[in-house]
């Protein structure tokens, strides 16, 4: 078995003085996500701390100093996580983490990095060079585009199987979810980073085949629908 290295921590180039005493003083470690090792990223004005990385042979964890307690969920803690997460998107393959995981210390982020290095290498090597694109199929609610009598002019269920197929060969991985009222497809997809403008325009060449319907995409974020990382948090 590999031995565990001795982990590195390294304040994030932006950080002010002040900010790295109370850094300091902060028990916790909060994670926001894994990523290939490469330079910080810049501070910024709305973290309420430095963050910092913590290496494990080429992979990263990318952390805040917190207290060693669950944080609470509110829409700006929560928007704030994503922001993060997404800034680091911009310069890194990441696997994002679920909001609220707090490490107790450094050498327990080195510990996990050590025993999921295997995994989290395949992860980002799966990610590498992709980005999430999400797409809602919804009914068009008139009477024009349902067609003669109201009635939609294709097999609408038909129709978003065959969107989801096609799409589904123009991205690395796909996953569908739960339609909700009105929707008749809702789906996520990785899609090449030098390509994703391609594919927005491939989403709107097919609803332009079905006037029952209208697309709603969104991205590119982080690829959240195609990563599971539920490393142990604070208190439990």
């Amino acid at each position: 078995m590999e031995r565990a290295q001795e982990p590195r921590v390294q304040p994030d180039a932006g950080a002010g003085a002040g900010r790295a005493g109370a850094a300091g003083r902060a028990r916790g470690l909060r994670l926001f996500g894994v990523l290939r090792r490469r330079p910080l990223l810049p501070g910024s004005p709305g973290d309420a701390a430095a963050l910092v990385q913590i290496a494990h042979r080429d992979i990263t964890a990318l952390l805040r100093p917190e207290p060693f307690v669950l944080p609470a969920v509110t829409g700006d803690a929560v928007a704030e996580h994503h922001r993060i997460v997404e800034r680091a998107m911009r310069r890194s393959a990441i696997l994002p983490a679920p909001f609220g995981v707090v490490f107790r210390d450094a050498a327990t982020v080195a510990a996990f990095l050590a025993a999921e290095y295997l995994r989290l290498d395949e992860g980002l090597d799966y990610v590498e060079g992709h980005w999430e694109l999400r797409l809602d199929l919804r009914f068009r609610h008139s009477t024009e585009a349902r067609g003669a009598g109201g009635a939609p002019s294709v097999d609408l269920g038909v129709f978003a199987d065959n969107v989801y197929v096609e799409l589904g060969y123009a991205a690395r991985a796909a996953v569908r979810f739960e339609a909700g009222p009105d929707t008749i497809l809702s789906a996520a997809f990785l899609v090449e980073r030098r390509r994703w403008r391609e594919f927005l325009e491939h989403v709107h060449h097919l609803e332009g085949e079905c006037p029952e319907v209208v697309a709603g995409t969104s991205g590119p974020w982080p690829p959240y629908d195609f990563v599971r990382m539920t490393p142990r948090a604070a208190g439990e």
